[in-house]
């Protein structure tokens, strides 16, 4: 299998409620890195966004 052919690792898939988000924002602060806080802060974003959809599709 070539690597071009893996899916894309996506992390919001994986944030399912309040507590997911902040431990996952918690490490991303602790780094101090702006790109890696921003990029939590977009997963976060994504994955609340998703969940909220799923809520209201049950």
């Amino acid at each position: 299998m070539k690597v071009s052919e893996l899916m894309e690792f996506d992390v919001s898939k994986y944030l399912k409620d309040e507590s997911d988000y902040r431990l996952y924002l918690a490490e991303a602060f602790e780094g101090g890195d702006p790109v890696e806080i921003q990029v939590a802060l977009g997963d976060v974003a994504k994955a609340r966004g998703m969940t909220v959809l799923a809520r209201k599709t049950e």
